[in-house]
């Protein structure tokens, strides 16, 4: 059997957060350039998306039934973003719940694609 130390279990924990925060950076200047944001609605969009991502860990913290969570997050995903509708227009807030919910990945599984068509075209 193969147990953690302390020090492992701790060093796996900062890795882990430190992965979250980098993909959670990644997916709000993603969604900023897409969107071609200005500075100030790029600082209101980043920090409501950062809000939204701790009221969801917060949210599956929490010592309920999986449904109870759904519902939470359902209502979560209604009335979060309510604040941005004075800056954004309603597409541009489907577009970010919709990263938020998983497009994102498909999305940068597409980049990727591309990245690598792109280098054997530039080695040829």
């Amino acid at each position: 059997m193969n147990s953690q130390t302390e020090a492992e279990r701790k060093y796996a924990i900062e890795s882990f957060k430190e992965q979250a925060e980098e993909v959670k950076s990644n997916l709000i200047n993603d969604v900023c350039a897409e969107l071609n944001l200005d500075e100030f609605e790029t600082q209101i969009v980043s920090q409501t998306m950062y809000s939204y991502f701790n009221e969801i860990q917060r949210i599956y913290a929490m010592k309920i039934e999986a449904l109870e969570k759904q519902e939470l997050r359902d209502i979560l995903d209604r009335t979060h973003f309510k604040d941005l509708e004075s800056i954004l227009e309603k597409h541009e807030i489907d577009f970010i719940l919709n990263q938020i919910k998983g497009d994102w990945k498909k999305n940068q599984k597409q980049l990727k694609k591309k990245r690598k068509k792109r280098k054997k075209k530039t080695k040829n």
